[in-house]
């Protein structure tokens, strides 16, 4: 099993996208949290 954990702020939807289909993931979370936060 492999985990990734990624941290971003601001609107990195783009990124964030790209990023997952790099790296395989099969689930992916995302939150928005009270410091805009996306997890």
């Amino acid at each position: 099993v492999k985990v990734e954990i990624i941290v971003t702020e601001g609107d990195q939807g783009q990124t964030i996208s790209s990023l997952v289909t790099n790296i395989g993931a099969s689930t992916v979370i995302l939150g928005l949290h009270d410091r805009s936060f996306l997890y």
